[in-house]
């Protein structure tokens, strides 16, 4: 699959894992959801919040040292060829069906990482916090801080996080924000904010 139809069978995906694990009691604690006890590190229990709040930095500086890695070697390559035309790519050698699976086992892992730290950081998790809206949220942070660029997925997810935060009495409109930036985004500079800081810096180096 490609282009839209891929992106319509992730999401539907996405809901029927959803329903799943909505009704299937034994495996998530169904509707009720399920406390999640702190884990053990070796012989470090992190039963403090200054102890996971190191542990979940020092996961983030390491996966992004991996990412960022994995972008330059040849994989990486193959994923932006891919990106770019997977046609062209596949007329250079570049397996398709290898490559998109593959990017999809990386990203699968990154964000059951993720999903893990936010189960310990919570201590309880529930299917339905994990719904079509949650995953509308994240792409916004991919698109508001640059498609494609590891540094623009930290910018808009930085950027969304503070502003959620940041406007508790707006938690209902919060929505509307979001998809106003990401059209906003989407109309002045496509390529988010970092493609903006990125002009910038070639302009302050013209200059």
């Amino acid at each position: 699959l490609a282009g839209p139809y891929l992106v319509i069978v992730t999401l539907g995906f996405g809901l029927a894992v959803q329903q799943v694990l909505i009704n299937w009691p034994a495996l998530s604690g169904g509707r009720i959801g399920m406390f999640v006890p702190l884990p053990h590190i070796g012989p470090l229990p992190l039963n403090s919040d200054q102890r996971l709040y190191y542990f979940i930095w020092t996961l983030v500086v390491g996966m992004s040292l991996v990412a960022f890695n994995v972008s330059r070697s040849h994989v990486g390559r193959a994923f932006i060829a891919i990106r770019d035309s997977d046609i062209a790519a596949e007329v250079v050698g570049v397996q398709l069906r290898r490559y998109k699976t593959l990017a999809f086992a990386v990203s699968a892992f990154y964000a059951g990482v993720a999903g893990v730290l936010l189960a310990y950081v919570m201590q309880y998790l529930e299917p339905t916090m994990f719904n079509l809206y949650e995953s509308i949220y994240y792409l916004a942070m991919i698109v508001v801080g640059g498609l494609g660029t590891i540094p623009g997925a930290m910018f808009g997810a930085v950027l969304l996080t503070l502003l959620q935060y940041g406007l508790p009495q707006a938690k209902q409109f919060l929505p509307i924000i979001y998809g106003a930036i990401v059209i906003v985004v989407m109309a002045l500079e496509p390529m988010g904010l970092y493609g903006r800081w990125l002009k910038i810096k070639r302009w302050m180096k013209t200059w």
